[in-house]
């Protein structure tokens, strides 16, 4: 997902142009994504999207994360296990893999709205994992106690098959140096979060 080329007319734009956005830089164990302060093809900017985001739903709040990295989701109430932190909608879906998008099947890349779309991956325990919904996406549902305040955060590596080498540095005991995807990571990943929090189609690819 890092400058990967983005196919798609929705993604950012200036003057016609497609913007190469990289997907995120390491702090304290997360890969941020970072966006840049520009408009959409549909005239909505960033800013504005994240505002009718935090409008939109309650359950969760986007916004710059302490260090100032970027963008991310935060909890703005409790959650126990089980429950249902955010319902993610696609907004595009394409065969090709984009810096922003989540994958869903072999073929299938999907551009999620906010504040999905937004949230930072860990490589230490998640908070979060994915169960797939009516919505041609992912439900994110809560496999720990979530307080107030904190950062919902989860593993890439549970939905992409393949990754464009996101070098790590968190320098965790779980810290897996690279990201490369489920092809390269499976076995580490299934050991760290267990078969539920994996995309089915990952299962019927061929490694």
């Amino acid at each position: 997902m890092a400058c990967l080329c983005i196919q798609r007319s929705f993604f950012p734009q200036r003057n016609g142009r497609l913007l190469f956005v990289p997907l995120g830089t390491l702090t304290t164990g997360r890969i941020r994504r970072h966006w840049q302060s520009t408009t959409t093809s549909n005239s909505i900017s960033v800013k504005q999207e994240i505002e009718q985001a935090n409008q939109r739903q309650d359950k969760v709040v986007i916004q710059r994360t302490p260090d100032d990295r970027g963008w991310g989701v935060f909890a703005n109430q409790d959650f126990g296990i089980g429950d249902l932190v955010i319902s993610a909608t696609a907004l595009q879906v394409s065969a090709k893999q984009g810096s922003h998008t989540i994958q869903t099947g072999s073929q299938s890349h999907v551009y999620m709205d906010l504040p999905a779309r937004f949230l930072n991956h860990v490589c230490g325990p998640a908070t979060v994992s994915i169960r797939p919904n009516d919505k041609a996406v992912y439900d994110f549902v809560a496999i720990a106690h979530i307080h107030k305040g904190r950062e919902v955060v989860w593993d890439y590596e549970c939905t992409e098959y393949e990754l464009g080498n996101f070098e790590c540095s968190c320098g965790l005991a779980t810290c897996r140096g690279q990201l490369r995807g489920f092809r390269y990571h499976g076995p580490l990943v299934l050991q760290a979060h267990g078969k539920d929090c994996i995309a089915p189609y990952l299962f019927t690819t061929p490694m």
